[in-house]
């Protein structure tokens, strides 16, 4: 009816740059991390197609591998982000990256809003930065993501032997709980499409997610572990689609 307002449209942001990319770059390599170690380990072996770089000016190589300066520096601007730098330096970092054509980042570290007020303020410019660049964004404070079919396990934990293609599409606000969820879904011969954490969910949030699970025609069932929704009208809208798909989803 006229002079009736109606509730504005969904601002969907779509994480499929983060889920999907043609390249990767793991930015903050750096010869004593675990987490490097682990993702160049399971990367390979799930078969990722794609280039996987490593970014750090320190180093020109880490082991055998060639290390780039910066996203500049690439064969080609990488698509994507494994960004393993410390809070602080994430925002300046991510500022030049979509300034080079990067589209979206993994950002893995803690010290955000859910620390205190300069993590809150940390947190609010990177928001600021995705709003104005488009980025798409994975986190801050997540365990990332894991791409099946793709072969990209953006997960820096070992759960390789667990994984294979399937119908399961997980969204977790908890990384570490994501682990006993793919380790028990595995050993009972569970497959899974995309595997998310989604930690603070700076851009892109469980909606987003779970509209692109819905989309995608290789999930057939959504699973999802939420500590809140920040959005309840957008997730409404997308647990919708899900019914509407006829796509079953359990939360907990």
């Amino acid at each position: 009816m006229e002079g009736i307002a109606r509730p504005a449209a969904p601002a969907w942001r779509d994480p499929g740059p983060m889920l999907r990319p043609r390249s990767v770059a793991i930015l903050g390599a750096s010869p004593g991390s675990r987490w490097l170690q682990i993702l160049q380990e399971q990367i390979p072996q799930a078969g990722y197609q794609g280039p996987l770089w490593l970014l750090n000016p320190s180093h020109a190589k880490i082991g055998e591998v060639p290390c780039y300066p910066g996203v500049r520096a690439t064969p080609e601007v990488p698509e994507h982000l494994l960004v393993l730098l410390p809070a602080e330096r994430v925002v300046p970092a991510l500022e030049d990256a979509a300034a080079a054509g990067v589209k979206s980042a993994t950002i893995y570290a803690t010290g955000w809003a859910e620390t205190d007020a300069a993590g809150k303020a940390r947190q609010e410019a990177l928001r600021t930065l995705a709003e104005h660049t488009g980025l798409r964004l994975c986190g801050p404070n997540c365990l990332g993501t894991i791409s099946v079919r793709e072969g990209l396990i953006a997960y820096p934990l070992r759960v390789f032997e667990w994984l294979k293609p399937g119908g399961i599409g997980a969204v977790f606000q908890s990384g570490a709980l994501l682990y006993p969820f793919i380790r028990a879904g595995g050993e009972r011969g569970a497959g899974f499409s995309y595997v998310i954490s989604c930690g603070n969910e700076v851009g892109t949030d469980a909606a987003d997610y779970v509209k692109f699970l819905v989309e995608d025609p290789e999930t057939t069932a959504i699973a999802l572990l939420l500590e809140g929704v920040r959005a309840p009208d957008k997730f409404r809208a997308a647990l919708d689609m899900a019914l509407a798909a006829g796509k079953p989803v359990a939360v907990l």
